[in-house]
């Protein structure tokens, strides 16, 4: 049985594997990944129309490109934030295709963990088997990260009005950044509990549950991830802002990290994460997980592994 407890080598363990297996099992999951965007593609354009038939239908074209012109002139201006709920009411059902695609991917990762193996096909199953689930379980995630940095938002516009100090301004924007960090780690079981048959409610209670009681061991995951992407990236903001600086002759230089980068994210980083989230709820919820090679490394706890 491998510890649910926190630790230097344990997290070292998850990554090693996570990648191992993502890298095992590049090309399913590219083909999983381009496939499930194009069915996602092609479903955000029908959602998208959808919504505008619908409208149509009740209040009269006319009337919705008023609403749009209104709503430019809302984004546009220093009360931006008043006309976010209603790009909310549009943004979230046209982006529940993506989040049933993300959690699709999470099945192949379920697969790999189970049998260090899995097919393209795997996808559209999970796709098709858990539309709604995937979609409900996504919106809530938007939500549950969202939602109080919009409530935070308007409580600072209340109180303080539209100028900020510029110590209100970095304690808000720590305030942002903290919880921008925090909130997903928090949420991160959600998609792993809801391919293994959790309903929505269900699985955002299993997420929390396992974030509370090892925090340290959901959060470590999650937040590793979050460095590595940052330090990939890293190089990429860096000659963006000699570009910017007057330097032209390093664009080509932009342009080359810049695609490197994007490239090993979505096609080992990524996968590498949800195997490593996948591989972690199935810990932590007691089922049978292959014992992989686990390197001997100084068994460092982390913050709460006691």
């Amino acid at each position: 049985m491998i510890s649910k407890q926190a630790s230097f080598r344990t997290l070292m363990d998850d990554i090693k594997i996570s990648i191992r297996f993502a890298v095992k099992n590049l090309i399913t999951f590219l083909l999983g990944m381009v496939g499930v965007l194009i069915v996602t593609g092609l479903l955000m354009g029908l959602v998208f129309g959808l919504i505008m038939l619908l409208l149509s239908v009740l209040i009269g074209f006319d009337a919705i490109v008023t609403f749009f012109m209104s709503l430019g002139v809302l984004l546009a201006d220093s009360n931006a934030l008043a006309a976010l709920p209603l790009v909310g009411l549009f943004v979230l059902p046209m982006l529940s295709p993506l989040f049933i695609a993300l959690g699709a991917l999470y099945g192949i990762g379920r697969e790999i963990v189970e049998s260090a193996g899995a097919t393209a096909e795997g996808a559209f199953v999970w796709y098709r088997s858990k539309f709604l689930s995937l979609a409900g379980g996504g919106i809530i995630i938007a939500l549950f990260i969202l939602g109080p940095l919009l409530v935070g938002f308007w409580l600072v516009l209340l109180l303080a009005g539209p100028v900020l100090s510029v110590s209100s301004q970095a304690i808000l924007t720590a305030v942002t950044v903290a919880w921008i960090l925090l909130a997903p780690g928090l949420v991160s079981m959600v998609f792993p509990a809801i391919i293994d048959g959790h309903s929505v409610v269900s699985a955002v209670k299993t997420s929390l549950r396992m974030s509370r009681d090892h925090f340290d061991r959901v959060l470590s995951t999650w937040l590793s991830f979050v460095l590595m992407a940052l330090v990939i990236l890293a190089p990429t903001t860096v000659s963006q802002t000699i570009l910017l600086s007057g330097f032209v002759d390093a664009l080509p230089w932009t342009a080359l990290l810049g695609g490197a980068a994007a490239i090993f994210t979505f096609t080992v980083l990524l996968p590498s994460l949800i195997i490593a989230q996948t591989r972690v709820y199935m810990i932590l919820s007691g089922e049978d997980v292959p014992l992989e090679s686990q390197e001997t490394l100084p068994d460092m706890r982390l913050v709460g592994g006691v």
